[in-house]
């Protein structure tokens, strides 16, 4: 690749496209901006999420493209002394960038490591003028949030934008039944009162019912599977620790004891969140029985991270990833 282009409208290209550069990425190929020399100089960058090319013209000796580090390639052209920029990449991605008696050289990336950007149907496309796409994304960036939505970030960034942060289905099934929700629904002639509060029923009593059922599987399962399971790893290392003190040593006595001690204390929880679990389902309360539940699991991963994987009765998180120790 080798092309010669004016650095004013260079630069202006690279600090367009390195607004989606990824600033980290597991990808590194995106930290990068994707030069590509044709008819015309094209410059990308792309982050999974959004991407933009920009182009120019330029003075296109050869062909080809190359993945530039953002930044660098925007201090360098910008530290350059004349009007114009030549850059000139070799086989060996070894990229010259020089403008009069200034030059540099670094190592680019080969294209083919850069993913490709989704096809867009430009036949389908809306053309929006800059300045009123730019006031159409001020005026609703309210709205806008591209960062982790199941994360503590956006809990944070909704409590600072003054939006709600609903957490369970009860508390958005009770939107349903708001005023301005009935309102809405009505001016625009979607629902009327009674068939907006009619499905926050049914949908509220679908709800319960599958907290029931999973409450109901969970109170089996630690009865029935999880309970019976630990019971024998205490029994298989009790052995262990009766067989070393029949023994007259030492040597092991104590890792044994230790291990039957955090396994045991662990198990002795287990009866109170059983009991716990027991008395809402038996009151019939889906937020005690998902509060039970959340409770007793946190026990019961605490055990499969120390019982035998042999004793385990169901696929442990290793075995559903398929990570196998050897």
């Amino acid at each position: 690749m080798h092309f010669t282009c004016d650095k004013a409208e260079f630069i202006n290209c690279i600090t367009i496209a390195a607004r989606t550069v990824s600033q980290k990425s597991t990808i590194s190929s995106l930290e990068g901006i994707y030069v590509t020399a044709g008819h015309l100089l094209t410059l990308t960058g792309y982050n999974l999420e959004t991407g933009i090319s920009v182009s120019m013209e330029a003075d296109v000796k050869e062909m080809g493209a190359a993945i530039f580090p953002a930044k660098l390639l925007g201090d360098i052209v910008r530290k350059m002394p004349e009007d114009t920029v030549t850059i000139r990449v070799d086989d060996n991605y070894k990229c010259k960038i020089s403008s009069g008696l200034s030059s540099f050289t670094i190592m680019v990336g080969p294209s083919d490591d850069y993913p490709n950007l989704p096809d867009v149907e430009f036949d389908k496309a809306v053309w929006v003028p800059q300045n009123i796409l730019k006031d159409m994304l001020t005026a609703h960036d309210r709205v806008v949030f591209n960062g982790n939505g199941y994360s503590q970030e956006w809990v944070e960034e909704a409590a600072r934008r003054g939006l709600p942060h609903i957490k369970t289905t009860p508390e958005a099934l009770e939107v349903l039944s708001r005023e301005d929700s009935i309102a809405l629904m009505e001016k625009y002639g979607v629902l009327s009162r009674a068939e907006l509060l009619a499905r926050k029923e049914i949908q509220m009593e679908n709800f319960e019912k599958l907290i029931d059922i999973e409450a109901k599987t969970c109170l089996n399962m630690l009865n029935t599977i999880y309970m019976p399971a630990i019971a024998a790893q205490m029994t298989d290392i009790c052995g262990t620790v009766a067989s070393i003190q029949a023994a007259g040593i030492q040597a092991g006595l104590k890792a044994a004891a230790q291990r039957a001690e955090a396994i045991g204390s662990l198990y002795d929880e287990l009866p109170g969140k059983v009991e716990a679990l027991t008395q809402a389902i038996a009151e019939g309360n889906p937020t005690g029985m998902r509060a039970a539940m959340e409770s007793a699991r946190e026990v019961v991963d605490a055990l499969e991270a120390i019982v035998d994987a042999d004793l385990w009765p169901v696929p442990t998180y290793a075995q559903m990833l398929n990570i196998h120790s050897k």
